[in-house]
């Protein structure tokens, strides 16, 4: 992980260039903006700061929900009525948060939320998605005899 937080706007820029992405934002786990995309205004990206931080920290209790092991937390995805905020680690202490529209590919955007951070890490992105993870697939259904 890099210890450089200077995320560079245009690189956040980048992200909000693609269709359905509204905005995105690099905060500390203390809820202070680093950097934010150029369409942000500084008190609205403080403010959402704020509140990501909060998020986070009760999303990384909320882990315990789920199976032994490693249940360290990953990402944060919350579906709203007018579309969706991701947040990723982005190094030490580090966030990255993007708020799309409802008719965003939400996928396309955290594969590429994990890209930035992986090349601002000095680690080369993936391919895709299905190379860091296997897809899960649905039991077929049950037919009634």
């Amino acid at each position: 992980m890099y210890t450089d937080y200077e995320f560079d706007a245009r690189l956040l820029d980048t992200l909000v260039d693609e269709p359905g992405v509204r905005g995105a934002m690099v905060l500390t786990l203390d809820g202070l903006v680093r950097v934010h995309s150029t369409g942000l205004e500084r008190q609205e990206a403080d403010r959402l700061a704020a509140a990501l931080a909060a998020a986070h920290g009760t999303h990384s209790v909320i882990s315990e929900f789920c199976a032994p092991g490693d249940a360290s937390w990953r990402m944060t995805l919350v579906e709203f009525g007018t579309g969706f905020v991701l947040t990723i680690a982005a190094g030490d202490d580090v966030l990255l948060s993007v708020s799309t529209t409802c008719d965003a590919d939400v996928g396309g955007v955290a594969d590429r939320m994990r890209a930035l951070v992986l090349r601002r890490n000095g680690e080369r992105p993936p391919a895709s998605r299905s190379d860091v993870t296997t897809p899960r697939t649905a039991p077929a259904p049950r037919t009634r005899e």
